[in-house]
């Protein structure tokens, strides 16, 4: 029998930006109470263990326990306890009207889709029961409509077998690895958006975004954005000319 995996998806910079982020940390099922207990660890020594971290909270005060947090995260990383995967979209790009009936939120989910199909299981599907876990948001779609049309699709074109077994929603408060992709994310939309240029750049999240890149790189011995990179992943997506 496959052993599990879980996906635990986040996004960044979906308003008012010109890039949007879409970032996946994935983790094995039976390894995740052990790394859960290391990030919260970690937590306690940098003194930020109360309240949910999130990039916007990110400043002077808790630039040191963030720090500390990542630095774990990095860690469990380099033993291949933790990968990221992430895409990164030109909002100009976006055509709603063409791609998705003018329907904003179908067009966002159909962004989360081709992470989870291209980055999550094409690469996993083959050797995992995959469950998805996302950000909770309000809306009126359920995410599990993905559930079948990914198996579909993973079937069709690498003949995986139904290695998807759900898609849902999961409070972000409740995870210490969706706040962990919603800091890394933050930090890859602070930089692809040039916030770090601005007048008004918050030189915490600059260092943050700084540290981030470089632990990302140091992670792997490739380029993050090619496709033999494993650990950290960075997808620049482009949608196909119709």
């Amino acid at each position: 029998m496959k052993p599990s995996l879980h996906i635990y998806a986040d996004e960044s910079s979906t308003t008012e930006h010109q890039h949007m982020v879409i970032g996946a940390i994935a983790v094995e099922a039976n390894a995740l109470a052990d790394i859960v207990k290391c990030l919260e660890q970690a937590r306690i020594r940098g003194r930020v263990s109360k309240g949910e971290l999130k990039w916007r909270k990110v400043s002077r005060a808790v630039y040191q326990g963030y720090a500390a947090f990542l630095d774990e995260y990095f860690r469990l990383s380099g033993e291949d306890s933790l990968h990221f995967h992430a895409l990164h979209v030109d909002a100009s790009t976006i055509r709603h009207s063409e791609y998705s009936g003018g329907d904003h939120e179908l067009g966002f989910n159909k962004l989360v889709y081709q992470l989870l199909l291209h980055r999550v299981g094409r690469r996993y599907g083959e050797h995992y029961k995959i469950e998805a876990y996302l950000d909770e948001r309000t809306h009126l779609r359920d995410p599990d409509e993905m559930t079948s049309m990914l198996n579909s699709d993973v079937l069709k074109r690498w003949g995986y077998e139904a290695p998807f077994q759900f898609v849902r929603y999961k409070a972000s408060h409740e995870s210490q690895l969706l706040q962990a992709c919603d800091l890394i994310i933050g930090a890859i939309g602070y930089r692809k958006n040039l916030r770090h240029k601005k007048p008004d750049a918050s030189p915490p999240k600059c260092r943050l975004a700084v540290y981030i890149g470089r632990s990302a790189v140091q992670l792997e011995r490739h380029d993050i954005s090619s496709a033999r990179a494993r650990r950290f992943t960075l997808w620049d997506f482009r949608y196909k000319a119709r």
